[in-house]
C-alpha cells in the first residue's frame, strides 16, 4: 500500500460521514451543469448535520432563474458515504455526480484545476483566523484539514454577464453566508475538509503569573487525546526561544515552562503523527478608559436644505485601567529598537518617505522623484491634476527612452492664464535653468494647456527618440485629487503637486496594493470621453 493511500486511510477512519455544499450554473445553451463552488465536508463523531436550505419539495436545494438559458442552483446534500465523496475529490476534474431523492445532476468541470498542495497532503487552517480559505468554510471550534483544487484561469467567467455575478452574489449572500460574487478567486474551485476528529474543543491559559501552562481538551465521543504530542514553541522577539515536545497523558495537562513566555506556538499531533490542531498565543497588557458624559452640545447647521441640528456629546475620562502587570520590557528591548529603525528601513525601501521642510527638503524629495520614475522598466505614468509647464522636467529626465512617458494633468487647471512672471521666475531657478533653452517664451492670455503643449513639441523637436504623451481629465472639478506615478506595476502617492513638491512637509508613500490604481489610471487613459489628448483639448477648451 502506497504512503499517500496510507495517510487517505487513516484519514478516513476518523469521520463518519459527508456532507456536500454546491454552486453550479445550469446553462442549457451548452448543455451543461457548470461548478461554480463545491465544498466537500468530513464530518466527525458529535458533529451535529449542516442546515439544509430550500423548499418543502426540494430541502436540500435552491434556485435562482436569471434568464431563459441560465439558471444558478445551490444544494447541501448530508448523511453521504465519506470513501464516494473523497472520490468525488479525487475525480473533479472528470465532473462530479450529485445524486439525491429527487436530484440526478452531472457537475461539469470545463476548466483547468489543480491540486493545492500537490499529492493529498492537508493545510492546517483555523477557520477563525485564515482570511482566504477560511472565509468561505462553515466556522467549527478547532482547526480542521483542507484540501483544494484550485481554478486560477478565470477567462471562462469573461463568457457571462454582470447579471449573473449579481445573482451569483444574491443567491451565496442567502444561503452560504458570504457574497461570492465579491471574491471570485474562489469561483470554479472544489474543497474537502474535516475539522479536528478528536477534540470537540480545547484551550490554555497561563497559571500563577509564572511559568505554567494548563491545557484541557474536549474529546470526542470514541476518540482520545491519550497518545498524541504536544509541541510547544516559544516566539521571542521575532527569534525562537524554547522547545518542548510532551505526550499527552490525559484531557487534563499541566505544562511547567523554563520561564515566563513571550508569545507561543502550540501544536497537537495525532497518534500517527498528522498535525491535527494549532494555535498562537501571547501575553500582553492592556488598558481600558471609563469616561462619563456630561453634558450635549447642539449646534444648528445651515445648509441648502434647511436648518440641521447636530448634537455633540461631551465627556470627561474618569479613570484608566491596566489590566495583567508582565514585566515585558526585556523581551522587547531588542524587538523596540528594530521598531524605531523600522522608519528608516521605510524610506530606503522607497516605501515610505518624509520630507520635513528642512533646508534640503525640496532637493530631496525632487531627487527621490527622480530617481523612481528612473527605475521604470515597463511602464511610466505621471498623474497631477497641477501638473504643468514647469513639471515637464521631470519627464525629461528619464532615461529609458523605450517607453512612452504619459501624463494626465486636468481641465479645470489648464485652462487658466499662466502668469508670466512667475512662470519666468520657476525657469530661472537652479533646477530650472536648462530648460529656458526648450521653452518658448510664454505668451500674455497664454493658458497652462497651452504653455504645456508648447513645452512638449519643444522637446519632441530637439530629443524626438522619447515619446511624451499628455492627457487631460475633462470637467470642470477634476476627478483627480490626489498626485501619483505608475511606475512599472508599483505606484506612489505623492503628498502634493510635482510643482511644489518639498517645499512643505509632505510625503511620498508606496501604496500596497496598487492594481485598482494602476486600473483607474488606464481606464481615464483609454476614455476619450473622459481624457482628451492634450493637443485636441487646447483645440476645444471649453467642450
Amino acid at each position: 500500500m502506497s504512503e499517500n493511500k496510507q495517510l487517505i486511510n487513516a484519514i478516513l477512519a476518523q469521520y463518519q460521514k459527508a456532507e456536500i455544499t454546491c454552486l453550479f450554473l445550469h446553462d442549457r445553451k451548452k448543455e451543461k451543469k457548470i461548478n461554480l463552488l463545491t465544498i466537500f465536508e468530513l464530518i466527525p463523531s458529535e458533529q451535529e448535520s449542516s442546515l439544509v436550505f430550500g423548499n418543502k419539495k426540494t430541502s436540500y436545494m435552491e434556485r435562482e432563474t436569471i434568464d431563459s438559458e441560465l439558471t444558478l442552483y445551490v444544494t447541501r446534500l448530508i448523511n453521504q458515504d465519506i470513501i464516494k465523496v473523497v472520490d468525488q475529490y479525487k475525480n473533479a476534474e472528470n465532473g462530479m455526480d450529485l445524486l439525491y431523492e429527487s436530484l440526478n445532476a452531472h457537475i461539469s468541470v470545463p476548466y483547468l484545476i489543480s491540486q493545492e498542495p500537490s499529492g493529498f497532503n492537508p493545510l492546517l487552517i483555523k477557520s477563525n483566523e485564515e482570511k482566504t480559505i477560511g472565509r468561505i468554510l462553515p466556522k467549527r471550534n478547532t482547526s480542521f484539514r483542507v484540501w483544494s483544487k484550485l481554478n486560477t484561469d478565470k477567462k471562462w467567467l469573461k463568457d457571462y454577464s454582470d447579471k449573473v455575478f449579481d445573482k451569483i452574489g444574491d443567491i451565496s449572500r442567502q444561503n452560504l453566508g458570504f457574497d461570492l460574487s465579491a471574491i471570485p478567486e474562489h469561483i470554479g474551485n472544489i474543497y474537502l475538509f474535516g475539522c479536528n476528529p478528536i477534540l470537540r474543543k480545547w484551550g490554555s491559559k497561563l497559571i500563577d503569573r509564572e511559568k505554567e501552562l494548563f491545557l484541557s481538551f474536549h474529546e470526542r465521543e470514541g476518540h482520545t487525546i491519550v497518545g498524541c504530542e504536544l509541541v510547544l514553541e516559544e516566539e521571542r522577539s521575532k527569534n525562537t526561544g524554547f522547545t518542548l515536545r510532551k505526550e499527552i497523558t490525559s484531557r487534563r495537562e499541566k505544562v511547567e515552562l523554563p520561564y515566563f513566555p513571550h508569545a507561543v506556538h502550540t501544536k497537537i499531533y495525532d497518534q500517527s503523527g498528522n498535525l491535527i490542531e494549532r494555535s498562537f498565543g501571547t501575553w500582553i497588557n492592556f488598558q481600558f478608559n471609563m469616561s462619563i458624559q456630561e453634558s450635549v452640545m447642539n449646534l444648528e447647521v445651515k445648509g441648502g436644505k434647511g436648518t440641521e441640528v447636530v448634537s455633540i456629546p461631551k465627556y470627561s475620562r474618569v479613570a484608566t485601567n491596566t489590566v495583567g502587570d508582565y514585566d515585558l520590557s526585556t523581551a522587547r528591548y531588542l524587538r523596540s529598537a528594530l521598531d524605531e529603525r523600522r522608519f528608516e528601513e521605510l524610506e530606503s525601501n522607497k516605501e515610505f518617505i518624509f520630507f520635513p521642510n528642512a533646508e534640503n527638503s525640496k532637493v530631496k524629495a525632487q531627487s527621490t522623484v527622480r530617481e523612481l520614475l528612473n527605475m521604470a522598466g515597463s511602464r511610466c505614468m505621471i498623474l497631477d491634476p497641477y501638473f504643468q509647464a514647469s513639471d515637464l522636467v521631470y519627464a525629461f529626465i528619464i532615461r529609458n527612452i523605450s517607453i512612452p512617458i504619459q501624463i494626465i494633468s486636468s481641465a479645470s487647471f489648464l485652462k487658466e492664464e499662466i502668469k508670466i512672471r512667475e512662470v519666468q521666475k520657476k525657469l530661472l531657478r537652479r533646477f530650472y535653468r536648462w530648460m529656458v533653452s526648450i521653452f518658448r517664451k510664454p505668451k500674455k492670455g497664454q493658458t497652462q494647456g497651452q504653455a504645456l503643449l508648447d513645452g512638449i513639441e519643444s522637446y519632441q523637436k530637439l530629443y524626438s527618440q522619447q515619446k511624451i504623451e499628455c492627457k487631460v481629465l475633462r470637467g470642470k472639478k477634476s476627478p483627480l485629487h490626489d498626485r501619483y506615478i505608475v511606475i512599472d506595476n508599483d505606484v506612489y502617492l505623492l503628498g502634493s503637486s510635482l510643482n511644489e513638491f518639498g517645499s512643505r512637509a509632505t510625503t511620498i508613500i508606496k501604496v500596497p496594493t496598487p492594481k485598482p490604481m494602476i486600473e483607474q489610471a488606464l481606464k481615464w487613459w483609454e476614455d476619450e470621453e473622459i481624457c482628451l489628448s492634450l493637443k485636441s483639448y487646447n483645440n476645444k477648451p471649453d467642450e
